[in-house]
């Protein structure tokens, strides 16, 4: 029970004092009185403790301390008793707390209390032999709340953990003041100082008292009560504080392997088997005894190991958990696996799988005295864990674990031990005579292995036995042993009963099949072939499975080149095979496919005259409950399509399968096969559901429907019937239609698209007679699969009566819902995108349209309106060109449209804004052409929308003003805002708006996060530049703020930001800004956003500068070349530009602003070249280089791109000033080395993972390429005609001179720090190419200017650069 300590109040009440009074007079009645008959002097002071408000003064509790301590040191029962009653520990945790650590730690010295804890503890790691009995009932009752005063009690196996609880209480009490972050002053300090002495004894002396708190730890674990003991989680953790404080020495690890190594582990194991325990005592448990024994015993026994090859510390640990061997051993060996890795090179990683081997050597003797199943139960444990935590353990020994395996009969085999030895280390059956023979003994063991066998575990076995051999280059002799087991089965056994692993967990194995053109060479693979047409007897079992998981692993040319016909050579030797099993034998035709599909023309006809009879026989008997039928009908296909289209027998071939396909659909009820059509990969249909299979083929293979339609008249019968199958289910006929119309050999059969477009019609006829195609599920999948056909597989007439079917219901619909208009909308556009003259064509069709969006647009978000807006603007630009391009019905058609004129002059919807401007859009551009006079009056059109236009931008100012914006006004804006970009500039000069209330509601609007204020403002800009007061902004801040804006009375704003793209809403102003601007206008407007840049430097709450640098970026874009004999401003240029951000790419505080301020400063190196001075040359270099030597915004450690950046300037800075660099190398070569040394920086990040440092270093190889291999362009300049030595070499010369301080440092770091493969082969292309250019007297200078140690690495990579990376000219 812990008692905390609070400050003593100034003013206490008299109850208190009157309290502490009593206090003080009970402690000095203990020595008269002693602690009663029954405990109840204890009780009282502890009352009393505990009811006494906190005091600077600790006079009674230091004698209540030191009375205890006196009377718990006798040799008594009276003292026993104390010592063992938990109050008395309760009261010394409470005195503990509130007694200064000064005066503590005299009266702790004073009475012995180091000598009291060890006595105490001894007695209660012990329970007295007459409390065996009760300890044993204990067990079933429920744990007592108090302790009784009575010393045959305390001895139980109930009190022994009683005061076992209570003293772990006072402990982890004492050890947290120790702790010196609770010191208040130098006299704490030195009270702790004088405690922790106490326990600072020898290990000897110290296992006395702290082995007795780990026995109580596995006591608690005994105790079948569910309740968990005070603070038990925190136990271990006392014991481990409690150990920390001992005097060290060299035999420490001694003593822990002496002393707590078997209880450690007993509790280790018992907690692993419980599951009823605690999660969180588990949890805890474990991690402290992990850590305890790692440091004290696993980390100091490998230092003995690594410096004296002393395994002492090892040897005792074992023979004191012996006695439990099946559980401790393989949680030691956990243990040392698990530890932390020694850094260093070849020679420490060598020394520490020395080190685990022999841990595993003398592990496997501990546990070889156990019975058998206990035996291979601890082995597996034990290689699960080597190779969890991948350490290496000796072939030898592995070997010998493997006779534990096998050491019985074949039925008695181990095979998860077996798969776990293949699994640590595959070489165990390959690397020699020995090891071959397990191998061929494992091998036979599986062959006669039975039914009951652990098939599961087998099939691990030889999947780690693959990758072994795969990886040892030597996967054929796998594959012989594979088939000469095969070949042990007859044929006809195989009909009957469970198959031999070797058939059913091999055959098509991924992993052997996706081995077999990594590994084997075409040599080895026709060699293979070549053995096996050299065997006696051939079982034709053994061959069609052997054979065909090699045809289904060739899948390069090289490869089907090698192996030709052999496969087929080798099964038709096999073909009559009457006695091997249905679908083994149907294999045959899987091996000949797959042989038809890489062989040339004569050698497929030849191969087809050898199977002719056989396979036509097939089809034409095939039972659809027959694996044989889908092999064959595949096989036929694979045949027609070698001899596709005008083989010899191609006719044949096609009439075969269009006839099976006859048989198919009259002896096969589609509508019965369960899962038909059910998914859009057809191709990925298994052989075991015959019919489902069959059914699905012509689908699945590329050419086979359009086989179909062209001996059919119309649609195919096939498809016929499987559209009239799917009557009740959209989602295969949408499978299906998507299948058929994406398959490009379909789409180029016109009669075949045309016939399965006019099944779409005659399904929309179909939902037109009940409803509406798009609300019937059947015609609106067609309309979706429709509209992802080409716009040319439709054909005129087509379109025509698809328009005249849904254009008719758009109006008799009257309201649509809103994902029925995209789907409508986009189809009709697809359809008007081509000549489309349907019947009773109008261009009132366009208004009803408009009409029946208008509700929707006015009540849905900005962004839906918009999108809708666009959709029916695409819709009539197509209608209205192709009517003004038709001269006999253009007339007619464009009548109409002095109906929608008279519909807007009582203020028509907002979406038929949208028509006048489709109509201004087409027909503008041919304005006042002779040769063709406009249909209708193009001024009253431009008229009338531009007087919607005034009227809705006069209305939005006068709602912000009142501050009464509603969704449908903001919606009618932003589309008269899009519909005013096709009004003619006389017409805009004539609006009358109030330009001074517009731009302020822009501002409102824009300061409210409004997308309609932005628009506004690039209108206002773009239109009427004179009269605004703001034609240029140079604030962008808001646009991309993260801040949320207030909101207005009127709630939210409909239309904002977060909906819409923001650049593109910043391209629009700039552009509008920049429209009228010369080269200098738009330099100086750069200069004035630049100053917005500056001015953010410290941005506000959820401010950024990212909108200032995209609209830098954007004036940049549109820069051309200053013109001939412009005079520069002296006060600012883009050099000036550049030098200031460079400034502020060193204070950006995100990535984002990062990325993109460096993205400007690369656009201005890379298209304004010209503009750049040396200066900003060596700017750019020295800045990169500080920004990765320091990294002042932790920005490289936040994300991979800041460090892609920093390349891509570099890298523009060595394309485009190549040549300002000459002279200037040793800025570069700074540059670079720091680049370089910043792939070996340390971090914690997650995202800076190996793989992101390898794609690092392939960046920074690519600048050292750069460097070393300049182009000729970069390198370039006016040479005299007969100048002999090109610019390019000259180039080479001069970094030779200086690059080799590169390579230098690149040593310097893998002597430093150790470098992930990946990472130095992303390295070695540029650290070939600086030797490329090093002339040999600088390679002398780069080898004296070494150690030994970095000799030898400079030494290895030149013997690479030899072999590999050197031009050898060849």
């Amino acid at each position: 029970m812990d008692v905390e300590m609070i400050e003593a109040s100034t003013s206490r009440p008299s109850e208190s004092i009157i309290s502490d009074r009593n206090l003080v007079k009970t402690v000095r009645s203990l020595d008269q009185t002693g602690p009663g008959a029954n405990g109840e002097n204890l009780e009282r002071v502890w009352k009393q403790l505990t009811s006494a408000s906190p005091s600077p003064f600790s006079a009674a509790e230091e004698s209540v301390l030191r009375w205890l301590l006196k009377v718990m040191k006798a040799n008594n029962d009276e003292a026993d008793t104390i010592r063992r009653f938990p109050l008395t520990w309760c009261i010394l945790g409470c005195a503990f707390q509130r007694i200064p650590l000064f005066s503590l730690a005299k009266s702790l010295a004073d009475r012995k209390f180091m000598a009291v804890l060890q006595q105490t503890l001894k007695g209660v790691a012990k329970p007295s032999t007459e409390a065996e009995v009760s300890a044993s009932k204990s067990k079933k009752r429920k744990r007592t709340s108090t302790a009784s005063f009575e010393l045959q009690s305390l001895k139980s196996f109930e009190g022994c953990l009683g005061t076992g609880e209570a003293i772990f209480g006072v402990l982890k009490i004492l050890l947290a003041r120790l702790d010196p972050a609770a010191h208040w002053s130098a006299h704490d300090r030195m009270g702790a100082e004088h405690i922790k002495a106490l326990f600072a004894q020898p290990a000897t002396d110290a296992v006395e008292y702290l082995s007795p708190l780990l026995v109580l730890c596995d006591y608690s674990l005994a105790a079948a009560d569910s309740e968990l003991f005070d603070s038990q989680e925190s136990w271990v953790g006392v014991f481990s504080s409690a150990w920390e404080l001992h005097l060290q020495g060299s035999v420490d690890a001694l003593e822990v392997a002496t002393h707590f190594s078997r209880t450690s582990i007993s509790i280790l194991g018992k907690i692993k088997k419980r599951l009823d325990f605690d999660d969180q005592v588990a949890r805890l448990w474990t991690r402290d005894l992990d850590r305890f024994l790692q440091r004290n015993l696993v980390l100091p026994a490998r230092s003995a190991y690594l410096n004296r090859k002393d395994l002492e510390v090892v040897i005792r640990a074992l023979e004191m958990v012996k006695s439990n061997a099946s559980v401790s051993v393989p949680i030691l060996y956990s243990l040392v696996s698990s530890a932390p890795r020694v850094v260093g090179g070849l020679t420490t990683t060598k020394a520490e799988e020395a080190w685990m081997q022999e841990v595993f050597k003398m592990s496997e003797r501990t546990i070889k005295q156990l019975p058998r199943d206990e035996k291979s139960q601890a082995m597996a444990i034990i290689l699960e864990e080597a190779i969890t935590n991948k350490s290496r353990i000796a072939l030898n020994d592995l070997r010998l674990v493997s006779n534990y395996a096998i050491a019985g009969s074949p039925s008695e085999t181990d095979w998860r031990l077996l798969s776990l030895i293949a699994k640590c280390d595959a070489d165990v059956f390959l690397q020699s005579e020995d090891s071959s023979q397990l191998f061929d003994q494992v091998c036979d063991r599986i062959t006669e292995a039975g039914a009951k066998a652990d098939e599961a575990a087998m099939h691990e076995l030889i999947e780690s036995l693959i990758t072994g051999f795969e990886n040892a280059r030597d996967l054929s002799t796998f594959l012989q042993k594979w088939f000469s087991q095969l070949s042990k089965f007859e044929d006809k056994a195989l009909r009957s009963g469970d198959r031999p692993v070797w058939f059913t967990r091999v055959h098509r194995n991924a992993t052997l099949v996706g081995g077999i053109e990594k590994s084997l060479t075409t040599k080895q693979i026709a060699g293979l072939l070549q053995w096996i047409e050299g065997q006696e007897t051939l079982r034709p079992a053994a061959v069609f499975i052997f054979l065909d998981t090699i045809a289904s692993a060739i899948t390069r040319d090289d490869f089907a080149d090698a192996v030709g016909n052999q496969l087929s050579d080798l099964t038709l030797k096999v073909w009559s095979s009457s006695k091997t099993p249905s679908d083994i034998r149907s294999l045959r035709w899987r091996i000949i496919s797959k042989t038809v599909s890489w062989l040339d023309y004569e050698r497929a006809t030849a191969l087809w005259s050898s199977v002719q009879t056989d396979l036509t026989k097939a089809l034409q008997k095939a039972k659809f409950d027959d694996e044989d039928a889908c092999e064959a009908l595949d096989c036929a296909y694979h045949f027609w399509l070698s001899m596709y289209p005008d083989g010899r027998d191609q006719a044949e071939l096609a009439s075969l399968l269009t006839s099976f396909i006859e048989r198919l659909l009259k002896k096969v009820k589609l509508e019965d096969i369960q899962g038909l059509f059910a998914s859009q990969y057809f191709s990925n249909a298994s052989t075991s559901d015959i019919p489902k299979f069959c059914s699905e083929l012509p689908l699945a293979a590329s050419r086979f429907v359009a086989l179909l339609a062209k001996f059919s008249g119309t649609l195919p019968d096939y498809l016929q019937r499987i559209f009239s199958t799917m009557k009740d289910s959209e989602t295969q006929l949408g499978n299906v239609l998507h299948v058929v119309m994406s398959n490009e050999n379909n789409l180029s059969n016109k009669k075949l698209v045309g016939s399965v477009v006019d099944y779409i019609i005659e399904t929309f006829s179909q939902a037109l007679s009940k409803s509406f195609p798009w609300a019937e599920k059947r015609s609106r999948v067609a309309m979706v699969e429709l509209s992802r056909v080409p716009d040319e597989s439709i054909t005129r007439q087509q379109r025509e009566r698809l328009m005249e079917s849904i254009i008719p219901k758009i109006q008799e619909a009257g309201r649509v819902d809103l994902q029925d208009w995209h789907l409508i909308l986009g189809l009709l556009v697809k359809l008007m995108r081509r000549p489309t003259f349907y019947q009773n064509m109008s261009f009132s069709d366009l208004q009803n349209i408009a009409n029946s969006l208008a509700p929707l647009c006015d009540e849905s978000d900005s962004r839906t309106a918009l999108g809708l807006s666009q959709l029916l603007y695409q819709l009539a630009t197509a209608t209205v060109r192709q009517m003004n391009d038709h001269q006999e019905w253009r007339t007619q058609y464009f009548g109409n449209v002095s109906t929608l004129l008279k519909d807007l002059a009582g203020d028509g919807s907002s979406v038929q804004m949208t028509l006048l401007k489709a109509l201004l859009v087409i027909v503008l551009p041919e304005a006042g052409s002779k040769e063709k006079a406009a249909a209708f009056d193009i001024d009253e059109t431009a008229s009338a929308l531009g007087s919607i236009v005034q009227d809705t931008l006069n209305n939005f100012a006068k709602a912000w003003r009142k501050q009464n914006i509603t969704n449908a006004l903001v919606n009618r804006v932003l589309i008269a805002l899009d519909a005013a970009e096709a009004l003619p500039g006389a017409v805009v000069e004539q609006l009358k708006v109030k330009i001074t209330q517009l731009e302020e509601a822009s501002q409102q609007a824009i300061s409210n996060g409004s997308f309609s204020g932005w628009k506004l403002q690039s209108f206002l800009i773009k239109r009427f530049s004179s009269k605004v007061a703001n034609a240029r902004p140079t604030s962008f801040g808001q646009l991309f703020s993260t801040a949320l804006p207030a909101p207005m009375p009127s709630g939210p704003v409909p239309d904002q930001l977060a909906d819409f793209n923001r650049e593109t809403v910043l391209e629009d102003t700039v552009d509008a800004a920049t429209a009228g601007l010369d080269y200098n206008g738009k330099v100086q407007y750069v200069q004035s956003l630049l100053a917005g840049v500056q001015a953010e430097v410290v941005p506000q709450a959820g401010g950024s500068s990212e909108g200032q640098l995209l609209a830098i970026r954007r004036v940049v874009s549109h820069m051309t070349e200053a013109p001939a004999g412009l005079e520069k401003s002296k006060t600012f240029d883009l050099a000036t530009a550049h030098g200031t951000l460079i400034r502020h790419l060193t204070l950006t505080k995100t990535v984002r602003e990062f990325a993109r301020t460096a993205e400007v400063i690369r656009q201005l190196l890379d298209v304004k070249a010209n503009a750049m001075t040396q200066w900003n040359i060596e700017a750019t270099l020295s800045t990169v280089a500080m920004i990765v030597a320091d990294d002042p915004g932790h920005l490289l450690e936040a994300s991979p791109s800041a460090y892609q950046w920093l390349c891509k300037l570099i890298e523009v800075v060595i394309k485009k000033h190549r040549l300002r660099l000459e002279g200037h190398y040793h800025i570069l070569v700074t540059t670079l080395e720091a680049l370089l040394i910043a792939l070996a920086r340390p971090s914690s990040h997650q995202r800076t993972s190996t793989p992101v440092r390898a794609e690092h270093a392939a960046n920074f190889t690519r600048l050292v390429t750069l460097v070393c291999e300049p182009a000729a362009a970069a390198v370039s300049r006016v040479q005299h005609l007969s100048a002999l030595d090109s610019a390019t070499d000259a180039a080479k010369r001069s970094a030779g001179r200086h690059m080799y301080l590169v390579l230098m440092a690149y040593v310097k770091m893998q002597l430093d720090v150790d470098i992930p493969r990946d990472v130095r082969e992303a390295l070695e292309p540029g650290m070939n190419s600086i030797f490329d250019i090093t002339p040999p007297e600088v390679r002398k200078i780069l080898n004296d200017s070494m150690d030994v140690s970095g000799r030898a690495i400079l030494r290895e990579m030149y013997k690479r650069y030899t072999k590999f990376g050197k031009w050898s000219g060849v």
